[in-house]
This record gives structure tokens, C-alpha cells and sequence, in this order.
């Protein structure tokens, strides 16, 4: 009786737990929610650049490693404008908007670059009265050249994911991941080769990784002294910011 008694009981507490599973199911316990994805990434157009540049001063010069520990990033000047314009106006930049009230929250900044680009940094470079930003452009045209990408790949012209921002209020929401995948795509449609992109802070190095793009050259901060006959690093970035990487994706390549 006793062994009866237990199978009885055993049949009821597992008919009691598979109907507490079909109910489950029915009510969508069971059912993975799916969160939708409330940001666009479309072409930026002409008459949203001065808003892009407008925020660039408040979410990526601040932040910008590179920049900011120059002293540089609350300091206006209209240079950054000017680069900021003229990789704009080719075309092939890219903003994030919510979907629900339209509002830009973040921007990717592209444009292309040619084996001459580098030495045009540093005449540019040679014309600046600030130290600082002097610097800082000589700094940009060594990490343009130094990974030889032109003659690398035998191209005369590459496409750079340039600057990409996000409002600090819409970060950690993978809006990044979203500009830079879509950029990176758009730039293999229009045909180039290599697309590049130069990781100069912790966080879209890790972006890049996850998007499986190749690092393909490192320049650590502390080893770049610059003109400095001391050999002090110029970029002094806080942590977790050590250097550049740079990243390469090879759309049409057998160099993958």
C-alpha cells in the first residue's frame, strides 16, 4: 500500500508541475520577450550637420581620449569644426535618431583617405599657434601613416570610420555598435577595399572586436614623445585608455 500510495503521489506532483508549465507557456511566461530596437541609423543630411558639430562639442571632444587630455576638449577652437565640415560634406556619415521623437543621439563621422593625407596633416599642423593642438595633429598624421594601409593593400584611397559619437544619457544602449556596423557596411557598397577604423579609446576597441574587424597596428600612448626632446608620452589618458589600435575590415580581400 504504502508503494501505491507513493506512485500516487508521485503522478499528482508531476501532473501538478506540467500544469503549472502549460500554464506558464499559455499566460508567456515561458516566451522570451523580444525589446525593440527604438533607435534609426540613417544617412546624415546636409541640414543636420550643424547639430552634429553642436554636439561633438558636448559628447566627443570631452570624451575624447586623445583630445581631452590635451586640454582641448572644452576649449573651442575652429579647426575641429572645419575637419568636423569637411568629412561631413563628402557624403557617407552616419546618425543615430529615436525612432519615436527623432532626435539625433549620436553621429559616426566618415570619410576617405589618400597616401598624401598624412604629410597634409602636418603642414596643417605647422600653421597652429596652440602647442597643444599642434601637437595633437602631428600626433593625428603619425597615426594616419604609421600602419602603411595605402601600400599594404595597394589602394590609393581607403574609407575611415573617422569620429563616432554618443548623448550620454543613450550610452550602453549599443547605439555605437549600430553607427559603426553600419558604416563599415555602407563604405564595402560603395566599393572601397579597406575600411578602417582608428580605436582611440577602450570602448569602441572592444566594439571593433565584436564586430570581428582586424587590429592590424598598435600605437601605445606611452610610447608616442612626439617632438619632445624629453621623451615624454603626449597623450597622458586615464584608464582604461592605453593607446590606438587600428582596425581594418576587408570586404573584398583575400587578406582576410
Amino acid at each position: 500500500m504504502r508503494f501505491l500510495f507513493f506512485k500516487s503521489k508521485l503522478f499528482s506532483s508531476v501532473l501538478q508541475q506540467k500544469t503549472k508549465t502549460c500554464n506558464r507557456t499559455l499566460l508567456g511566461w515561458g516566451q522570451k520577450k523580444t525589446v525593440e530596437n527604438p533607435f534609426l541609423i540613417l544617412r546624415a543630411q546636409r541640414q543636420e550637420y550643424g547639430c552634429i558639430m553642436e554636439m561633438m562639442w558636448r559628447f566627443y571632444y570631452p570624451d575624447e581620449p586623445t583630445v581631452a587630455s590635451l586640454g582641448l576638449g572644452h576649449k573651442y577652437n575652429p579647426i575641429f569644426d572645419e575637419e568636423a565640415l569637411r568629412c561631413l560634406t563628402e557624403g557617407y556619415s552616419f546618425v543615430a535618431k529615436c525612432k519615436y521623437t527623432g532626435d539625433i543621439v549620436g553621429a559616426c563621422i566618415n570619410n576617405t583617405a589618400c597616401p598624401w593625407d598624412p604629410d597634409q596633416l602636418d603642414q596643417m599642423a605647422k600653421t597652429m599657434k596652440d602647442v597643444n593642438l599642434r601637437q595633437l595633429y602631428h600626433f593625428y598624421s603619425y597615426v594616419q601613416r604609421a600602419p602603411l594601409l595605402w601600400q599594404q593593400f595597394g589602394t590609393t584611397k581607403i574609407f575611415e570610420m573617422n569620429m563616432v559619437f554618443v548623448r550620454r544619457e543613450d550610452r550602453k544602449r549599443g547605439v555605437c555598435k549600430l553607427l559603426l556596423d553600419a558604416s563599415r557596411k555602407f563604405g564595402a557598397d560603395c566599393g572601397y577595399n579597406v575600411i578602417r577604423c582608428d580605436a582611440t579609446n577602450f570602448y569602441t576597441d572592444k566594439i571593433c572586436e565584436k564586430l570581428k574587424m582586424k587590429m592590424i597596428y598598435s600605437i601605445p600612448y606611452c610610447s608616442y614623445t612626439g617632438l619632445d626632446p624629453a621623451h615624454t608620452p603626449l597623450i597622458k589618458a586615464p584608464h582604461p585608455h592605453t593607446g590606438v589600435r587600428i582596425y581594418v575590415d576587408l570586404p573584398f580581400s583575400q587578406h582576410k
